[in-house]
């Protein structure tokens, strides 16, 4: 089981989170409830009423006026990178105050379900935040494809597999998968056996607004784009 606060948060409910560095900060909307901001490196604590916010869908934001708290917080969407650990987020957030700004990275904690799932196709993208490319045309693209009743199939970079998709408390996993026996090179083999691990185990899913789709245990995140068979 993965010990990790952004799996913590969204089982107490939390909706979006963001982080920020030097100093410190913390951002997390409970929707309907409430917005709170650490900063400081959590000298400073505030806990706001939630109010809804503005949407300027040509411009990819959502903003947050929490007027009583002389508080704007905005959320873009755009790739983010921490400044710290350099880990990929799917929003950068701005949080202007009347004493300054500070600036970070969030992403939205949204419970994946069957449905999301269900009839889509997914190709990797990323491995720990570094871009997947094929070692050469005749390299396939690892990939996720869900069909009817949880059936998913597709294939490491080597080898063809299928199996019985779980959701389960956040959690994804692969029950009973099948795979061929193909004689793969040395790092064909390496990534094979990355994502048969993680596949074959529990890692906390998520899925973004832009329908990028994150698997993620303890040393590995995996990110995938949706490409469906029929645009």
């Amino acid at each position: 089981m993965i010990n990790n606060v952004w799996h913590k948060a969204k089982l107490r409910g939390v909706t979006f989170r963001a982080i920020g560095q030097e100093p410190g900060w913390l951002l997390e909307i409970t929707h309907g409830e409430s917005i709170l901001l650490e900063s400081n490196y959590g000298e400073t604590r505030i806990r706001m009423p939630y109010v809804e916010p503005l949407v300027f869908q040509q411009e990819r934001r959502t903003q947050y006026p929490v007027d009583a708290h002389d508080t704007v917080i905005e959320i873009h969407g755009e790739t983010c990178h921490d400044t710290m650990s350099g880990e990929e987020f799917e929003n950068s957030v701005l949080v202007k105050q009347a004493g300054g700004e500070m600036r970070g990275c969030g992403r939205a904690l949204l419970d994946v379900t069957e449905k999301d799932l269900q009839h889509h196709r997914w190709v990797l993208e990323s491995i720990n935040n570094a871009a997947f490319l094929a070692q050469s045309a005749e390299d396939s693209i690892p990939d996720l494809d869900f069909g009817e009743q949880m059936h998913v199939s597709g294939n490491t970079g080597c080898n063809q597999y299928s199996g019985k998709a779980v959701l389960r408390n956040g959690f994804f996993l692969i029950e009973s998968m099948l795979s061929t026996q193909r004689l793969c090179g040395t790092t064909q083999n390496e990534l094979e056996l990355k994502l048969q691990t993680m596949l074959n185990h529990e890692s906390v899913i998520t899925l973004d607004p832009y329908k990028r789709l994150t698997l993620q245990s303890a040393g590995t995140l995996l990110v995938f784009r949706l490409r469906d068979w029929v645009q």
